[in-house]
């Protein structure tokens, strides 16, 4: 009996030890929640080792553990759509039905006869050098994690650095450091991989800890969609998008027995420490030198910080684009990548689907000597194409079916400032500034598509074959789709989101750009390492320290920041918005009634009472990304502090009673209160209100069936 058949029974076997469990449930709980593990780890064991032929088995193991996952939530998605719950019944065949797609999976991949290759053995020198750069870079992950925990706040706050010691950044430098050397000194590509990752974990889990409420807004919403979902096993009305995520979080929720919250999370900042790593080591050549991980010193780290449907579905296509470039030593199979691109599509569509396209093209691209060599590079030229006409076309699609209110100028095309713009992109310029460190952080931010571009450029002229085509395919579309991001900027309006979100879109299109330049500029990268190594110490100290500044300039514009360059716009949740929902509900018993407030405390009005009323489409609070609820907001805390304000947000929400929520860090905080407290029925104020911004606030109750103050006062005269 051959190999392949061998595992074919052991995993058919096991398949039927995992169903019969589940459908005569055993009466010790940990014997079968250790059977649905090892049920898991095998047919990920055996997908990741015949899709990963030529690597360590702890590494095609863990991506198997991954593509088992995407494999997983790609059927849960599948079955949603399809009108099913997802519940125990489900669960139970649509895990059966995993493990079985992995063993066909690898009963049908060719095997790979060749063995790996192993390193030659670390000399006692080397475990020397292992040992204390292991040491140094995780005794300053100690200390950034540390610290960030000792600075977590309950408190609205813009930009977490002024809570952190002055130590955390020159801490993340000497874990960027441990890794450069490591990966410059050491002829081990896993131990680089593994101290890149410490790297990335070190600026990733910073937000996790600081802020102890949640990070952000949009991430509330998510939570209360599981949340959701893991009770009932559906949502009502169904999202065109998000359900690759939500199923994943809810499943593993469901595995670990913890609560989807802490599993959201987390999910982002420390998965991005460890696909990522794990991906540029699968996707390597023979001629790749040790230090390849580090390329990863480039990357843009502000989409990792935290868990959105965005981020993880940015971080399954970077993945999933990182890994293809093994398949030209025969060291990844393509099939693992088009999995990963697949459920990033599943997860966000105008995220993943562009990640799809481009993965498609790099796939359908021959080898050198391949067969039907015209038809697959024409195959690869149109996904190429579509990858760059997929997000705007999705936008049409939907302005026209009535899904967001998007209105098109195309006289936008014709302006000689849309095509400047798009040369902008790649010529940064921030002005005369004093401020030493914001003003580097900041050349480098928008430095990075120039320096991504120029590296692009050299791996095209240093490649040859297949892997310079590669190369070009993603340059091309890259420069492509920052030009229709800048078009996107020009010509449509969103007009559904708030004003100052509205370019964020064509934003995002371009951060797309930059993921994929960079694995367009990943081989002169690699030529760039080994340069290094070979060249004189000086000019070695000198590049090691240019990456070092570049790495934590990276990492500090990870982070929300407020500083002599950048404003920061976001007050994120704090308690007293938390305290202020449950004042409001509290005071209101069982009337309805509607809110007027921030985004802030929409966010912990989710966290704290889900979706708990709507009257047609308008949520009791304001969305967090805009409406007409919040329209009403502004009108009454910039122009019309008035009853009348008061009464439209009523109407909206078919109430008699309607509450303002003022934050002391709002605009005008001070003449629009005097204004409220002279036309409302009552108010509190809630929180610290000497302790600085972001402590307190002030909630203003407007009870509608009633006569106003004025009117009072007017009718006792």
């Amino acid at each position: 009996m051959g190999e392949k058949s061998k595992d074919l029974l052991a995993g058919l076997v096991i398949l039927g030890i995992y169903t019969l469990t589940r459908i005569i449930p055993l009466p010790v709980i940990i014997i079968a929640q250790f059977l649905t593990f090892f049920a898991i780890l095998f047919p990920s064991y055996l997908i990741g080792k015949r899709l990963f032929p030529k690597t360590h088995w702890l590494a095609y193991t863990a991506m198997g553990l991954t593509l088992f996952a995407a494999l997983n939530a790609l059927i849960q998605t599948g079955w949603y759509y399809a009108g099913g719950l997802l519940n125990d019944a489900s669960d139970i065949w649509i895990m059966s039905g995993t493990m079985l797609l992995c063993n066909l999976i690898a009963l049908l991949v060719p095997e790979h006869r060749e063995d790996r290759e192993l390193p030659p053995r670390l000399t006692a020198k080397d475990w020397g050098t292992v040992i204390l750069l292991f040491g140094a870079s995780l005794t300053a992950l100690g200390f950034v994690m540390y610290s960030a925990w000792r600075s977590g706040t309950l408190d609205s706050i813009r930009t977490p650095w002024p809570l952190l010691p002055p130590g955390t950044l020159a801490a993340l430098a000497i874990i960027w450091a441990s890794a450069i050397v490591s990966g410059l000194a050491l002829k081990r590509r896993a131990i680089t991989a593994w101290q890149t990752g410490i790297a990335l974990l070190g600026t990733t889990a910073i937000a996790p800890l600081v802020y102890r409420i949640g990070f952000g807004f949009d991430g509330f919403l998510h939570i209360a969609s599981e949340k959701i979902m893991l009770a009932t096993g559906t949502l009502s009305p169904k999202p065109f998008y998000y359900i690759g995520q939500y199923v994943f979080a809810t499943r593993f929720a469901k595995l670990l027995e913890m609560p989807v919250e802490n599993i959201d999370r987390w999910l982002v900042p420390f998965a991005s420490a460890i696909l990522l790593p794990l991906a540029v080591y699968l996707g390597h050549r023979k001629s790749d030198s040790a230090s390849w991980p580090l390329a990863l010193f480039l990357l843009p780290l502000a989409p990792f910080v935290a868990t959105t449907p965005q981020a993880f579905a940015y971080l399954l296509g970077l993945s999933a684009l990182l890994m293809l470039r093994g398949r030209f030593d025969g060291f990844a199979h393509p099939l693992a990548s088009l999995i990963l691109a697949a459920w990033s599509a599943a997860i966000h569509p105008l995220a993943g689907i562009p990640f799809l396209a481009i993965c498609l093209a790099l796939a359908a691209w021959p080898n050198d000597g391949s067969n039907w060599l015209w038809p697959r590079r024409l195959a690869s030229a149109l996904f190429a194409f579509s990858s760059i006409c997929a997000v705007p076309l999705m936008f049409f699609v939907l302005g026209l079916a009535g899904k967001a209110d998007i209105h098109w100028d195309t006289s936008g095309l014709w302006s000689s400032a849309t095509w400047s713009e798009i040369g902008n992109t790649f010529l940064p310029w921030i002005g005369n500034h004093y401020a030493v460190w914001p003003s580097w952080a900041s050349l480098v931010s928008q430095s990075l598509p120039a320096i991504l571009l120029l590296a692009a450029v050299m791996a095209i002229i240093l490649t040859r074959g297949a892997e310079r085509a590669a190369s070009a395919i993603l340059a091309l579309a890259s420069v492509a789709l920052f030009s229709s991001s800048v078009i996107l900027r020009r010509t449509g309006e969103f007009a559904f989101l708030i004003d100052y979100e509205r370019g964020n879109y064509a934003e995002r299109l371009g951060l797309i750009a930059t993921f994929i330049l960079l694995v367009a500029a990943l081989p002169a990268i690699a030529k760039m390492f080994s340069r290094i190594k070979r060249g004189p110490p000086l000019t070695g100290a000198v590049a090691v320290g240019f990456m070092l500044a570049v790495a934590a300039a990276l990492s500090y514009d990870a982070l929300p920041r407020h500083d002599a360059l950048v404003t920061g716009r976001g007050w994120t949740v704090g308690q007293a918005d938390v305290e202020a929902v449950r004042l409001i509900d509290r005071d209101a018993g069982k009337q309805a009634y509607t809110v007027l407030a921030n985004q802030s405390v929409s966010a912990a009005a989710v966290m704290q009472l889900g979706f708990k009323r709507y009257h047609d489409d308008i949520f009791f609070y304001p969305i967090p990304t805009g409406g007409e609820l919040y329209d009403v907001f502004l009108r009454m805390t910039y122009k019309e502090p008035t009853r009348d304000t008061a009464a439209d947000a009523g109407r909206l929400g078919q109430t008699q009673l309607v509450y303002v929520v003022l934050n002391d860090y709002w605009w005008n905080a001070e003449y629009t209160g005097e204004a409220l407290s002279g036309i409302a029925d009552a108010e509190w104020p809630v929180g610290e209100t000497d302790k600085g911004l972001g402590r307190s606030l002030k909630v203003y109750k407007f009870d509608l069936s009633k006569p106003s103050k004025r009117e009072t006062q007017a009718s006792g005269s």
